[in-house]
Parts: C-alpha cells; sequence; structure tokens
C-alpha cells in the first residue's frame, strides 16, 4: 500500500512515498522533488572569467525549473537568446553579465532574472590618462592619472622634458622651462605592453617672475610698510591685471602702503596676469608689538636663614609684547640676562627689591617690585668648626 504526501515549499513540490514491501518488518520512504511550472530560478556560469582581450567566453544556462526562453546581455552592448551562447570580447574593460529566463507555458509567474555584476574582466589594458592641468607658467606642477582597466604591472612615464621617467602609478611632474611638451605612458602586464602618446598635451608659458619689493620686513605695530611690483614682463606678452593680498587686505595698486595693526606674521602674496599666463610671487612681514614687562615668583618669598641649606628662590617672565632680551637684577647685586625663567639663591639675610628690564624690536621696558625677597635672620648654634658655641645646664 503507497501513501503519497505533497508538501510545497517556495513554489517547489516535495512529495514522499511511504509503503511496506512484502515479507519487510519496516517501512521505506523515498523523496522526490517536483518544480511546479511558472517557477524557474534563473543561474549561468562561464569557463572563464578573466582574460586578454580579445576574450571568448562560453555561458552555460544552469537554471532550475521549466523555461523555454533565454535572453543573456553581455554588458558590451551585444545581446543572444541562445540557450548557452559564445561570446567574445574585444575591448578592454570590466562587464557585467544577466540572463533572463522564462517559461512560456504561464501567462503571468514564469520569468526570473539573475544579474552578475563585473563578472567578466578584460585586459590588461590603460585606455587614456588625463592631468589635472595642462597650462601655466614654469614652475607648473602637474598630476598624471591613468585610466586603468584589469591589473597592470609597471608604469612608465615619460614627461617629454628631457629628465628622468617616473614609475610611479600617478605621478606628480613640474615643467620648469616654457615649451609644448608630449607625455607617453607605457603600461606592462600579463597580456602585453601598450604605449599611449598624446602630442602636445602641456603647454607652459614664458610668463612673468614676479618680484616684491618693499622697504622693510619688520615693523612694530601700527607702522607702514611700502611695497612695489618689481616684476619685468619679457614681450611678447602683455600685461592685464595685478592682485596683491597682504593677508588681512587685498589691493590692485604698483605701490601699495599697508598699515599692519595686529602683531604676527604675514605671508604676502603678488598674482600677476599677462596674456601669456599668470604667475605668483610670495614675501613675508614679522609685526612686533611693544614690551609689556611682568614677572611673578613660583617659590616661597620668604625664609629663615638654615646653617644647612641655601634660600633657592625661582622666578618667572610674564611679559607680553615681542621680547627679546631680559636682565633680572635680584637685589642682593647679583644680575642675570636673557633666562625667562632665573633661579637664584640668595645667602645673607636681609628684604630684596628685585627689577625686570625686558626690550624687543619695538621699544623697552622694565617692572620692579620693592622688598620682594626677605631672608630672616637665625641664631646660629655651631662655630666654623660645628662646635657648639653654647652648653646648656640642667
Amino acid at each position: 500500500m503507497k501513501q503519497f504526501i505533497r508538501l510545497l515549499l517556495a513554489a517547489t513540490l516535495i512529495y514522499s512515498i511511504i509503503y511496506l514491501l512484502p515479507g519487510c518488518d519496516k517501512l521505506i520512504t523515498e523523496q522526490i522533488t517536483i518544480i511546479e511550472a511558472g517557477h524557474p530560478t534563473a543561474e549561468f556560469i562561464a569557463d572563464q572569467d578573466s582574460g586578454c582581450a580579445p576574450l571568448t567566453v562560453q555561458f552555460t544556462d544552469k537554471s532550475q525549473g521549466p523555461h523555454q526562453f533565454w535572453t543573456w546581455f553581455f554588458g558590451d552592448g551585444d545581446s543572444s537568446n541562445v540557450q548557452d551562447p559564445i561570446h567574445t570580447y574585444d575591448t578592454a574593460g570590466t562587464y557585467t553579465v544577466s540572463l533572463t529566463i522564462r517559461d512560456t507555458t504561464v501567462a503571468d509567474t514564469g520569468e526570473d532574472t539573475e544579474v552578475k555584476k563585473r563578472f567578466i574582466i578584460v585586459g590588461t589594458s590603460v585606455k587614456d590618462f588625463s592631468v589635472d592641468t595642462a597650462n601655466g607658467c614654469a614652475g607648473l606642477e602637474v598630476t598624471f592619472t591613468p585610466g586603468i582597466y584589469g591589473a597592470v604591472d609597471s608604469f612608465r612615464w615619460n614627461f617629454g622634458d628631457n629628465t628622468a621617467p617616473s614609475n610611479d602609478t600617478i605621478p606628480t611632474h613640474i615643467y620648469t622651462s616654457p615649451g609644448v611638451y608630449s607625455v607617453s605612458l607605457t603600461a606592462m602586464g600579463p597580456c602585453g605592453t601598450k604605449v599611449i602618446t598624446r602630442d602636445s598635451i602641456i603647454q607652459i608659458d614664458n610668463c612673468p617672475v614676479v618680484v616684491i619689493g618693499k622697504d622693510t620686513s619688520e615693523i612694530c605695530m601700527g607702522d607702514s610698510i611700502v611695497f612695489w611690483d618689481s616684476t619685468q614682463i619679457d614681450t611678447p606678452f602683455v600685461f592685464q591685471s595685478r592682485q596683491w593680498n597682504f593677508g588681512d587686505t587685498t589691493d590692485t595698486g604698483t605701490n601699495p602702503t599697508i598699515t599692519f595693526d595686529a602683531p604676527g606674521t604675514y605671508e604676502v602674496s603678488l598674482t600677476v596676469t599677462t596674456d601669456g599666463g599668470t604667475a605668483t610671487g610670495y614675501d613675508t612681514v614679522y609685526v612686533y608689538s611693544d614690551p609689556a614687562p611682568g614677572f611673578k615668583v613660583l617659590s616661597p618669598q620668604t625664609a629663615c636663614k638654615s646653617e644647612f641649606q641655601q634660600f633657592i628662590v625661582k622666578f618667572a617672565d610674564t611679559s607680553l609684547g615681542s621680547v627679546t632680551n631680559r636682565v633680572w637684577y635680584f637685589g642682593d647685586g647679583d644680575t642675570l640676562v636673557g633666562d625667562s625663567l632665573p633661579v637664584h639663591a640668595y645667602i645673607d639675610p636681609g628684604e630684596y627689591t628685585v627689577t625686570l628690564k625686558v626690550s624687543g624690536p619695538c621699544g623697552a621696558g622694565e617692572v620692579t617690585v620693592d622688598k620682594l625677597i626677605t631672608l630672616y635672620d637665625t641664631l646660629s648654634l655651631f662655630d666654623s668648626l660645628g662646635v657648639p658655641k653654647y652648653s646648656i645646664t640642667p
């Protein structure tokens, strides 16, 4: 006697057949799988997924379920309607392949599509290369970028100006002389060597060398500097415009006078434009402020004289403004030049007045604190040989 059990899972019918064989004492179970019409699942493989152009690929339909119609798209604009097509890729690149199958025995649900992105890689090859800039003055820096398909083992760039070639993938090169330059790229890999040459791709003009003139490089806050444009423009180029940039202000004149109201380091630039190109020159201005002297004590300001330990006092310069030199007067006849964090030892008891004098590019100043340091006297119990001076009788 046979009993049939039908299970429906994701449009797939699984039948279990359970029966008892004559003369046996156990049940025998067999299971078979039947794909229902109208529910095919698309799948495919290829005999190779990479290689050199021209690359011929055998595609094989591995779809499950009943289907009688195939649509292949190979990613390069070609298609096919056969079940197991053979396709040749003639151009290096990366290709997405899709297969759509259809069961024509049903009206609505008998279709499925499988898409495999970047499935076929054809190379090795460099299609072209690009530059970030192609025209400018001597000193122009140019970055070259290859368009890469597949793998490339090595690159060799020739920049056309009789300089050493580069083996970098994305090189940067500086053109130092006027001229028109052709650039070539040689790409080498398992599919051979490809050379790409772009004629006259780089043009370097004989632009002016910008020269900034000024009456000084260092001034005090609130003072002015006179600048002038010393650029010489050779024929046949014609001057068009100039642009000064002083960090916090701009100007277009030939001889601007600029006042700096805040201390700091200012980067000055002058950009000159001719009908042959644009060039920029740079310079630096240092602006100082008036010194404002000040100091503080970093250790105790009073102590008692000890037979065993010196009285050490630590000071710190807290002056504001531009200070290039300082002199300390510690009040006991000793002085110190230059140190911003001095340490001084006081030997004799007394009260000491401390003075700090500072100076800089924009002037000088001093600050004095009276009776700042005090060293008190104490009773000495020992003579110079260490013998007690006094005896105490009980």
